[in-house]
């Protein structure tokens, strides 16, 4: 078990673009006293695509269902009730 990863939390993985995506998570983990962290890895369309192109099978997702979630994307918040955001972008760090 990581230390980084606590066996008490609960992760939830996939699109979740809008605030209205989170709503219903975000109020389940308050109701039960957990903490909430959101992980957005914020990186341009273009590289989002060109990463996926590179996949196969069922890891590699159709293009308009790409652009579907990212035209619909709002970055997460604290106001929104996350505890943290933590934002991962390699578009940021090889600036």
């Amino acid at each position: 078990q990581s230390k980084l990863l606590p066996s008490n939390a609960v992760y939830l993985s996939g699109p979740l673009p809008s605030r209205k995506h989170r709503e219903r998570a975000l109020g389940l983990a308050k109701r039960v006293g957990c903490r909430t962290v959101a992980v957005w890895i914020n990186e341009p369309f273009e590289i989002a695509v060109e990463r996926n192109s590179r996949r196969s099978g069922l890891a590699r997702i159709k293009v308009e269902a790409m652009r579907h979630v990212y035209e619909n994307l709002e970055p997460p918040t604290l106001e929104e009730g996350f505890h943290e955001v933590v934002e991962f972008s390699t578009a940021r760090s090889e600036a």
